[in-house]
């Protein structure tokens, strides 16, 4: 929202104020008139509101809030003044005015606002006229207050006797620039990034994080920094001294090709422990760690070489690969008791397990493929539900004699009970589905019974 200032001046300081929320519920003026148009006892529309501003000295202090009386719009604001435009009612919630009264004086402390709500009648005069040619007043607040120069808000809010209730904020703070408790002390701009320090509001100097000293002209080191072996040129830095190392510089050099040792002079090349030889490289291995089937990177180590395990390197290993098996020399693998192979890796079946129809995961063990069963895995399994017939292969049902059908379930005696068969042929049972009956004619008769001659 567009506010005109009453004056332009060169800025020292700034007071910031915040209109926050703003309420009329009756929509009446301070005489108690309507803004609109009255429907009964009640106001029907929404006042045309704006808002007039006054910043001034503490002797400027006007009287309490008067219901039909206006403050002369020529009155001076020896701090500022502002005038408003119209406010829509979506703005009286959350578009009020935020206001900024520049100064180019030492600020005083002690401040006097007043704030006026006005209604406009003539929506084609500018807000500054109405509030001295037409406008009608419908409220007027005024506080003494007294503020330090800072950069927090101060919250307030103002109430009049017929419920209008405006709520604010305000703070005052120094221009870019200026520094103090009355914002009077002249600084280099906080973008200057060359600055080694800053003006406090206060007016004092305040050194710039890394800078120390009267003039914020000594460098801080990188925290830790020897105070003699480092040394610094701008902050954060710790250059060592000739002879000395580390991100602190308190750690000496060794000697040069110095491997594992430390010193507590510069260049010298004391063996840390478990390191040994004028350069300190050559480590000790583990006590008694086999001279020759054992050897160390490290200090206290004992890595075996090949062929070699345990603890000190003195028991053979086996071969790679060996499951069940030991050693008497290195890289063997003799099977242990139930194991063959090359690396005792098969277990051996038990004794008579058909080698082809059994199998075994473990020693003395027969497991039978899909299809066999027995003991010694050499017997076929039946076509499941074979109840008259054997098998020669897996899932066979071979009927014996006087059954038939898929599963030999089905009795196979027609010609018993009843011949049909004619001409001395003769007759063959057979299942239900197969017809019941066989008929073999002998030479010279043909037909399902032998019945017709050739």
């Amino acid at each position: 929202l567009h506010l005109c200032l009453s004056k332009q001046v060169e800025t020292s300081g700034v007071f910031d104020l915040r209109l926050t929320s703003y309420s009329n519920p009756n929509h009446t003026t301070a005489d108690g008139e309507c803004c609109g148009d009255r429907l009964g006892n009640e106001c029907e529309a929404d006042c045309s509101t704006f808002f007039r501003v006054c910043l001034t000295h503490v002797s400027r202090k006007i009287s309490s809030y008067e219901s039909k009386r206006r403050l002369d719009f020529n009155t001076p604001c020896t701090f500022g003044m502002s005038v408003s435009d119209i406010v829509d009612r979506s703005g009286l919630e959350n578009n009020l005015p935020e206001l900024d009264f520049n100064f180019d004086f030492s600020w005083p402390g002690q401040f006097l606002l007043i704030v006026e709500a006005w209604h406009s009648t003539n929506s084609t005069s500018p807000p500054a006229e109405e509030a001295i040619n037409g406008g009608r007043l419908i409220m007027r607040y005024d506080k003494q207050r007294h503020l330090e120069i800072g950069d927090d808000w101060q919250d307030d809010h103002m109430t009049s006797e017929r419920g209008v209730l405006l709520k604010y904020s305000y703070r005052v703070s120094c221009a870019e620039g200026f520094a103090g408790a009355n914002c009077t002390v002249h600084c280099s701009s906080p973008n200057d990034t060359e600055a080694r320090f800053d003006c406090l509001p206060s007016g004092t100097i305040k050194c710039r994080k890394g800078w120390v000293g009267e003039r914020c002209n000594i460098p801080v080191c990188l925290e830790g920094c020897h105070p003699t072996h480092g040394y610094c040129e701008k902050p954060g830095e710790c250059h060592c001294r000739l002879g000395w190392t580390g991100d602190t510089c308190s750690t000496c050099v060794p000697m040069f090709g110095c491997l594992h040792g430390g010193c507590n002079q510069t260049f010298e090349c004391n063996c840390e422990e478990g390191w040994d030889g004028f350069f300190c490289g050559q480590p000790m291995c583990k006590k008694g760690c086999h001279p020759t089937r054992g050897y160390c990177d490290y200090p206290g180590e004992c890595r075996c070489r090949i062929g070699w395990q345990g603890e000190l390197c003195n028991t053979c290993r086996t071969l790679p690969g060996c499951v069940h098996g030991y050693c008497n020399k290195p890289l063997e693998c003799i099977c242990e008791a139930g194991w063959r192979g090359i690396f005792c890796h098969l277990p051996v079946c038990r004794e008579g397990c058909d080698i082809k129809y059994g199998y075994c995961t473990k020693p003395n063990e027969c497991r039978c493929r899909i299809g066999w069963q027995g003991e010694k895995c050499d017997q076929c399994f039946p076509y499941p539900g074979c109840q008259n017939g054997h098998c020669v292969r897996p899932w066979e049902c071979n009927c014996e004699p006087g059954w038939g059908g898929l599963l030999c379930d089905k009795k196979s005696n027609y010609c018993e009970i009843e011949n049909p068969c004619q001409n001395g042929s003769t007759c063959i049972s057979k299942s239900e589905e197969d017809g019941l009956y066989l008929c073999v004619c002998p030479g010279g008769f043909t037909g399902k019974h032998c019945e017709n001659r050739t």
